[in-house]
């Protein structure tokens, strides 16, 4: 299988379902071929850029999965999009239909562990409508059905939560009309996409597109030979360092409560993240110092005013500030908040490959890293609007029981 997304912490949230079922699963970052894994993830970093520029990284990343001829075109693709709409979903996964010669297609990006459901088309969070909460309001997104209506020739049809849960020969009648369509189903609960997806595997669909939702039953249901074995984690009982970019209330929250259990907080000035202000020398000192004590180490920027560069900016200058040369050496593992924060410290380590390996909390995946300067390293990825106040304290506190019940 094949696992398309947007950004790096949504490539591990919906990865990591298929790692927990047993099977090797790989985030490749330079050569997707090289990687013998059950299942192959990777991430095209477009959720930020303009829209042609996203397809096109759709494009490129598909071609490195199927290979120059072709040959190496998996049995299934799952295109992952963001739960709250953000980025380019639906010109993705148009996309992603044409390059893969794919005629249908079932979308089902409802997240019942994070709040996150779909009725009627629309998705809610928490029971609000997407575009009435903060999350969604900067995009004001919220009628899947509608966005695709607009962008696609292909036609789209709603299935709803009744047909969801009646008898699998409903669902599967409304999945078996002949031609090209697109489907985007309802769903509020785990077991509304259990049916979405074992229905969908019998009807003979091939290409998915959701959240890490309906990967989680999928891992269960698809077909997958099991064919590989991941590298070992490497354990060695030094501090955790935490990396948080991410400007979401939840990200806040999690930090204060790491912090109220004893972890060291390194903040991030507004003149280190102003355009311009490329300066990490003293944040790289004050942590090469802090990773010498026993507690695990926060670098963040929570806290600060935006910045016109954006995200990504933020992203860089993180990566630029925690990139000790001898890294590896002071830490047992890393816990990373945000997609661009992720990517960007991943290869400002020279990170090859995540090995998805399980998780720490329901969408909050952890992984061993491969290549560069973090090779064997325990880490855990986390969206910055996923897990409770608990989230990042559990994740320090599973990497540091790696070894022992793991």
């Amino acid at each position: 299988m094949a696992l398309i997304a947007d950004d790096l912490t949504g490539a591990a949230d919906a990865g990591v379902p298929f790692a927990r079922a047993g099977f090797t699963t790989a985030i490749a970052f330079d050569r997707p071929r090289r990687e013998r894994a059950d299942v192959l993830a990777l991430s095209t970093e477009s959720r930020d850029l303009p829209v042609r520029l996203a397809e096109r990284a759709v494009r490129t990343a598909l071609g490195a999965v199927f290979g120059r001829d072709g040959a190496h075109r998996p049995a299934w693709i799952y295109k992952k999009m963001d739960s709250a709409l953000r980025g380019h979903p639906v010109e993705e996964l148009l996309v992603t239909m044409q390059v893969a010669r794919v005629q249908r297609v079932i979308v089902a990006p409802a997240l019942p562990s994070q709040g996150r459901t779909t009725v009627g088309g629309i998705v809610y969070d928490h029971g609000v409508p997407l575009a009435e909460t903060d999350l969604g309001r900067e995009h004001g997104r919220q009628n899947l059905v509608a966005l695709f209506q607009r962008a696609s020739r292909v036609p789209v049809r709603s299935i709803d939560l009744a047909t969801v849960r009646a008898e699998p020969i409903m669902l599967r009648t409304a999945l078996s009309t002949p031609g090209a369509w697109i489907v985007v189903a309802d769903a509020e609960t785990e077991s509304d996409l259990e049916a979405i997806a074992t229905v969908g595997i019998s009807a003979g669909i091939r290409l998915f597109a959701g959240s890490a939702g309906l990967t989680g039953v999928l891992a269960q249901r698809l077909p997958i030979h099991q064919l590989e074995r991941p590298p070992d984690a490497i354990v060695t009982g030094k501090p955790v360092l935490v990396v948080a970019g991410s400007r979401h209330e939840a990200t806040r929250r999690q930090l204060e409560a790491a912090v109220a259990a004893g972890a060291c907080l390194i903040r991030l000035e507004q003149r280190h993240i102003e355009e311009g202000a490329d300066d990490s020398g003293e944040i790289q000192r004050a942590l090469a110092a802090a990773l010498g004590g026993q507690h695990p180490v926060i670098v963040t920027t929570i806290g600060l005013a935006p910045v016109l560069a954006g995200s990504p900016s933020v992203a860089a200058t993180l990566a630029e500030a925690v990139a000790l040369p001898d890294l590896g050496e002071l830490i047992g593992g890393v816990v990373l908040t945000g997609g661009d924060v992720a990517a960007a410290v991943c290869g400002a380590m020279g990170v090859q490959t995540i090995w998805l390996r399980g998780e720490v909390q329901p969408a909050i995946p952890w992984a061993s890293l491969g290549g560069g300067r973090l090779e064997g390293m325990p880490v855990v990825t986390k969206a910055g609007s996923f897990g409770g106040d608990d989230a990042i304290v559990a994740a320090i506190r599973h990497l540091g029981s790696i070894g022992t019940n793991s």
